[in-house]
């Protein structure tokens, strides 16, 4: 189970998985169901934009790269060039 599990926000009139400082990442529901039952972290790149990710598991030992929300949605490829809509 995650220390911050997903919910539906009437606020936002959209399926929620809370990050870590307070960050809200809003998400279809399916994604909620299954992204959601991990731990994401919010990362600022340069203070520009957020980003929900994770580490690997024994990223440490095998020096992996961080996981990124986004490209697990769209099942993107390693080295694969995405884009996302970034919504505030």
């Amino acid at each position: 189970m995650p220390k911050r599990p997903p919910y539906f926000s009437e606020q936002h009139g959209s399926w929620v998985i809370p990050l870590t400082g307070c960050v809200l990442c809003l998400v279809d529901e399916d994604i909620a169901k299954s992204l959601g039952q991990l731990n994401w972290c919010a990362f600022s790149h340069r203070g520009e934009r957020w980003y929900a990710i994770r580490n690997p598991v024994q990223r440490h030992l095998t020096g992996a790269p961080l996981i990124r929300m986004h490209r697990v949605i769209i099942s993107a490829e390693q080295g694969q060039e995405v884009d996302h809509r970034t919504h505030y």
